[in-house]
């Protein structure tokens, strides 16, 4: 018998971020989720979604976007240009399966260069782990 789940980490909560100066915002760091038992798997095929949704579109500036573990590995980057762009998402394939279980995940936004004056990104986050789980002999 195959079975599949999906566990879904959010990063709760959504990170209000201004975009009009350079700054780095990551993850507060009480809510940063940890793979805990879940690290125990051979194979985690996971995804990371994010949506960071504009106050206003942007006419110039950009972003960097990381996936990483708070001991500093990073799992993956998105760089975004902003001008013109009223969000930035993406929503991939990450390789999880190096970190442990007790280290915990946070997204990262680095705005590299600012865009206009008044510009923030709401950013929304999460990371789905998926369970495949084949039993034998039942």
């Amino acid at each position: 018998m195959q079975l599949a789940g999906i566990n879904e980490l959010n990063f709760e909560p959504k990170m209000l971020i201004s975009a009009d100066n350079t700054n780095t915002v990551s993850t507060p760091e009480a809510l940063r989720p940890e793979l805990g038992p879940l690290s125990e798997l051979n194979y985690i095929p996971s995804n990371a979604r994010f949506h960071g949704k504009l106050n206003q579109q942007a006419s110039q500036g950009s972003a960097v976007v990381s996936l990483k573990t708070e001991t500093g590995t990073v799992i993956k980057t998105w760089t975004f240009a902003l001008n013109g762009q009223n969000a930035i998402s993406a929503n991939e394939r990450v390789n999880l399966s190096q970190v442990a279980g007790a280290d915990a995940l946070l997204f990262e936004v680095e705005i590299a260069t600012a865009a206009q004056s008044g510009t923030t990104i709401e950013f929304d986050s999460f990371v789905a782990v998926a369970l495949p789980l084949t039993v034998n002999g039942c």
